[in-house]
């Protein structure tokens, strides 16, 4: 829910933003449209997880590395890649899936995980995955 409201109050400034700007009228509409298709999409495969290839679950494994699965079944194995960010609010994983040209991403918000496991999660990540090379940031 918090990632919901998060997501519809980025776009919302987005789209407000295009209004104050001196450009045509279809433009702006356009552009507009543009933002909250974005919008949509963001909801229904970040927010509500959806897609078939949406991560669902979480595994931890070695120092720097976890398994995911998808929406679809299919549990993958994936590094964490130096560029995670974690805190006690916002955490993201970007996740270097093994063969994939382009980085997953996992973003956790405490409404959307159980509380003690994200705690877990964060401390795993901050004393294991931190010791493989680069390290997610934290705050």
């Amino acid at each position: 829910m918090l990632l919901a409201a998060m997501l519809l109050l980025i776009h919302a400034g987005a789209a407000l933003s295009i209004w104050l700007v001196p450009l045509a009228v279809t433009a702006k509409a356009v552009l507009t449209g543009a933002i909250f298709a974005s919008l949509a999409w963001m909801e229904w495969s970040r927010a509500a997880l959806r897609g078939a290839v949406a991560i669902v679950e979480l595994e931890t494994k070695d120092a720097g590395t976890l398994a995911f699965r998808e929406r679809a079944g299919r549990w993958r194995e994936a590094e964490i890649l130096g560029s995670s960010y974690v805190s006690p609010w916002l955490t993201v994983l970007n996740l270097g899936a093994g063969g994939a040209r382009r980085p997953r991403h996992v973003v956790l918000v405490p409404d959307n995980v159980d509380a003690s496991e994200f705690r877990r999660l964060r401390a795993w990540l901050r004393w294991s995955a931190a010791r493989a090379a680069g390290g997610p940031r934290e705050t």
